[in-house]
Parts: C-alpha cells; structure tokens; sequence
C-alpha cells in the first residue's frame, strides 16, 4: 500500500518481533538483517502503560495468553499470567 501512495498505520510492526527476538537472546545484527527488508515508519509511538494495565487489556480482550505471546518458551514461570508479567 505504501509504493501506491496511501498512508499506513500499523500496530506493532516490526518494533515488536525485534524486541521480543532481542530478549529471547537472539543476535542483535541478526534480528536487523532479518527485518532489513521493512521500510522503516516516517513516525513511531510508544505508549508506557503500566504492567497491570497491560495484562488487564490483553485478558479482557481473550481468556488465555498464547504461548509465546506469554514467554513461556523461556520458562520464566509455569503460570501463562505470571510468565508474561516477566516477559514484559
């Protein structure tokens, strides 16, 4: 949509997979060479909500946390609620 001219919002976009790909303990030249292909944004916000806040939100919108989503994969804690809490 961007080579035809038209005005993108994004939510998340490629600021996401490379922090979370960061704290996962990947390459930092690594993770940029793999999303070098994205065309960096004109503007970029970041909002600092607090955790509980966060937590609230994401639960209220879906019962259960995806498995990643929460950082379970680097067993942080068997519960899905408190593991995510760390994550962030």
């Amino acid at each position: 949509m961007l080579r035809h001219g038209y005005v993108v919002l994004a939510d998340r976009y490629i600021f996401t997979a490379l922090a979370r790909d960061a704290v996962r303990g990947c390459d930092h030249d690594w993770i940029r060479n793999l999303y070098s292909f994205a065309v960096l944004p004109d503007i970029t916000f970041y909002f600092d909500v607090p955790l509980q806040i966060a937590v609230g939100r994401i639960l209220a919108g879906r019962p259960v946390l995806k498995f990643h989503e929460a950082g379970m994969d680097l067993n942080l804690s068997k519960d899905p609620t408190e593991s995510f809490q760390l994550f962030q």
